[in-house]
């Protein structure tokens, strides 16, 4: 055999085989990019579900506050108004004089 053509299938061999890595390469490449964005979107995914978790736990938070200062408001009212009656105050105020005249706060 001639050695020029030895060469030349040396040489038609090794491009070819640097074209299949170059192909395999790109399609590794491809294949982890592609991983990538799905790690990605995933993470942003979670992300996204996290922050609504926290924010339904915050709006819950807000709800039982916002009823418990409407609770405290409405006894609230409820003390002005028994305050205002004179019934229940002397009620009150006669029984408070009962208690402090009674041997129940004597040790």
């Amino acid at each position: 055999m001639d050695m020029k053509f030895i060469l030349d299938i040396m040489g038609i061999t090794g491009g070819l085989s640097s074209f299949v890595f170059w192909i395999s390469s790109n399609h590794i490449y491809k294949d982890v990019i592609t991983q990538i964005k799905e790690i990605r979107n995933e993470t942003k995914f979670t992300t996204d579900h996290k922050i609504i978790t926290i924010f339904n736990k915050l709006q819950r938070n807000i709800d039982k506050i916002f009823v418990r200062i409407t609770t405290l408001e409405a006894r609230l009212e409820y003390l002005e108004e028994i305050q205002t009656d004179k019934n229940y105050s002397g009620f009150v105020e006669k029984l408070s004089n009962a208690i402090e005249n009674s041997d129940f706060t004597e040790p």
